[in-house]
């Protein structure tokens, strides 16, 4: 058996080293475009040393092996070497004593700090590049404007824990699997919602995608994946794929589409049509591709960064916008260095036809949805300015994520509104506003509208993304700042009350009820200010569960009913007087207790035997609650309830309409006043 390599990181000495595993043509290895551009990636990441570990037994290819190379008579095995990278220069004397005597732990950080990540070589003559993790460059992950996918791959080396930060990427073999299928299975490497131990291989997701599809054989080789097939094999590994047509869209509304995915973290398989670049005005139409998308770049000149497996991980990818057929005037070139690090002419550009994304299952609403919500509430704030005569002085732009509801309230939860440039009335506004959303109950994922007002932070809608598209979608406004917040829900929210004038304004804005959620949105405006259970809050305090029972309000675990309990729903003809008139003037003793129920009732009751609020209510949630009695010769009420109002910030706001809400019921003539009740 070949002991364990390490060589001095060079073109030569990798391409030697892979033909070292299991015999492949020297000049094979080193003219391979994949090779080349690994080569140049790893020289670019300053790698130093190449260590070959001869035999590894990988998952992938052995599944593959299984599935069609063990019947071949010439076959080489099952196993696989790996190759890994240094970006340190290593030794075998180092290693050996590592090994050997396990003290130099020092060594081991060392080695993890410097690991640029593996390369796995497969028993194959040609398509030998197998399950490969590379460190990404920095720039992709420390500039501000990009952003790429990436997943923890954990590595054991002869014992020495190591790990990379990537996603896998491999060379299409054209045998065990078809065009597309790598691309799946590094979009499946991608997404945060799969344990990296169950992506199945290549094999496995060709397998998937002909069975049960009419017409397609369980048979290798083979070719190509129609897109049935290959949304067959998404739908056999239980994610929801969303389909999206690209042929017509402009270039910068493509990368709008790629942004709110990546930025939702989640994959993307894109499909389209490779074209040879013979001049800057000639274009031969080739064959079909499919990439996996991982990363973009937006500036003034926006890229994306993709696996190719017709040339490695991580490419980047530019817009050229050029006449390639009549209808096509955009694409996609494919980026690589010369051996001095200069970007080499692209001869190839792809022009996208489709993509793809995966999401968990329960996700049902593509982000087509949030899109078109948004744009309509920018189009209908912006012709609502003109029919308003006001001058457009302030944009109203917006953002969209996929996000799980836990990490929207952690969000929320953490937003510094004095920070964002509220006065104090407004900090309270959103902080009541805060208090209600986190408190509600939501499904687990959103499509999250962020809206900025001249590019400060204004408010958010949430769009539940496990929805129907014929439902009421619109589950939150969350408001950040209080006075950009109501510059425009005020100026929508007022458009919602006159029908005339919400039709003939939306007349300009065709198709709103197209995969949107715009009216969906305009109801959510009049639910959050004129809501009853709102008024209700705002006017006799959020409800309380009653904090505890005393001994002597249940029996035999039964919650007592008190006998003396008397439920006002509306105007009575009984007096206030009457209702009275057993109370001692200036006698402490002397009470009734009150309280305002979960519906807005007005419960009286006089408490007997040490028996209190809770048996007003039959233990349920209420709201302000407390005593009612005779001071020289005058009613007073006090929200002495320990049970319900002892933790309202101020209940004598509340107590104020309740006093109206008694001169409502009773409709003789009384004077009633507040009294702070201090415990």
């Amino acid at each position: 058996m070949t002991p364990y390599l390490i060589c001095t990181f060079e073109k030569q000495t990798l391409s030697n080293l892979v033909k070292e595993c299991f015999g492949s043509l020297f000049p094979h290895v080193y003219n391979k475009a994949q090779i080349d551009y690994i080569f140049r990636y790893l020289k670019d990441l300053k790698c130093k040393s190449v260590l070959l570990e001869p035999t590894y037994i990988d998952k992938d290819y052995l599944e593959d092996y299984n599935h069609y190379y063990i019947k071949g008579f010439n076959n080489k095995g099952f196993k696989t070497a790996r190759l890994h990278f240094f970006s340190k220069e290593i030794n075998h004397k180092s290693i050996d004593e590592l090994l050997r005597k396990n003290k130099n732990k020092a060594l081991i950080g060392q080695l993890n700090n410097n690991y640029l990540g593996f390369m796995i070589v497969k028993p194959l003559p040609k398509t030998f590049i197998g399950k490969t993790c590379l460190r990404p460059y920095d720039s992709l992950i420390e500039s501000s404007d990009k952003k790429a996918l990436l997943r923890k791959y954990k590595v054991d080396l002869f014992g020495i824990p190591l790990s990379v930060d990537s996603i896998a990427f491999q060379e299409q073999d054209m045998i065990v699997s078809a065009y597309s299928t790598t691309a799946l299975w590094s979009a499946l490497h991608a997404s945060k919602h799969r344990d990296l131990a169950t992506i199945p291989s290549c094999s496995e997701i060709t397998i998937n995608a002909i069975n049960y599809i009419p017409g397609s054989k369980n048979s290798f080789p083979n070719s190509s994946l129609t897109n049935k097939q290959l949304l067959r094999a998404i739908d056999v590994e239980k994610f929801k794929h969303h389909l999206f047509k690209v042929d017509n869209s402009s270039a910068a509304e493509f990368h709008q589409l790629i942004e709110y995915h990546i930025n939702s973290d989640i994959p993307i398989i894109l499909r389209g049509t490779i074209y040879e670049i013979e001049s800057e005005d000639k274009f031969v139409k080739k064959n079909d591709h499919a990439v996996t998308v991982l990363g973009y770049k937006s500036s003034q000149t926006n890229a994306l960064y993709i696996h190719n497996d017709r040339q490695g991980p991580f490419v980047r990818s530019k817009y050229l916008n050029s006449k390639i057929e009549k209808n096509i005037d955009w694409g996609l070139t494919f980026q690589d260095k010369d051996d001095s690090k200069k970007w080499k002419k692209a001869h190839e550009i792809l022009v996208p036809d489709s993509i793809i994304v995966l999401t968990k299952n329960k996700v049902r609403l593509s982000c087509e949805y949030a899109v078109n919500t948004a744009k309509f509430i920018q189009e209908l704030y912006d012709t609502l300015l003109k029919v308003n005569g006001i001058d457009k002085t302030l944009q109203l732009t917006f953002s969209i994520k996929l996000k799980e509801i836990s990490e929207i309230r952690k969000e929320v939860l953490e937003y510094d509104f004095q920070a964002l440039g509220n006065d104090n009335f407004g900090v309270t506004y959103c902080q009541n506003k805060r208090l209600k959303f986190l408190t509600n109950s939501y499904s687990k994922h959103h499509w999250v509208l962020e809206f900025k007002l001249d590019g400060a932070n204004s408010f958010n809608i949430l769009i539940d993304a496990t929805d129907i598209p014929q439902g009421d979608a619109v589950s939150a406004i969350i408001c950040k700042d209080y006075i950009r917040t109501q510059a425009i829900i005020e100026l929508l929210s007022n458009l919602t009350k006159d029908e005339n004038i919400l039709e003939s304004v939306l007349k300009d804005i065709p198709n709103y009820e197209e995969k949107s959620f715009l009216t969906s949105f305009l109801n959510k405006l009049n639910d959050e200010e004129d809501g009853y259970n709102t008024y209700l809050d705002t006017f006799y305090g959020d409800l309380r569960a009653p904090s505890y029972l005393k001994p002597e309000e249940f029996d035999r675990k039964k919650i007592n009913k008190n006998k003396t309990r008397k439920a006002f729903y509306g105007r009575q003809e009984l007096s206030f007087k009457e209702i009275t008139k057993d109370l001692k003037n200036n006698d402490k003793k002397s009470f009734l207790i009150w309280a305002i129920n979960q519906e807005g009732t007005l419960i009286i009751g006089s408490e007997i035997n040490n028996n209190g609020h809770p048996t007003l209510t039959g233990f349920k949630p209420a709201r302000i609650a407390g005593e009612l009695f005779l001071k020289d010769g005058k009613y007073f009420i006090n929200s002495k309830s320990g049970r319900y109002s002892g933790d309202y910030d101020e209940p004598e706001r509340y107590l104020v309409n309740v006093i109206r809400k008694f001169k409502e019921v009773f409709p003789d003539d009384f004077e009633i006043k507040t009294q702070k009740y201090i415990p």
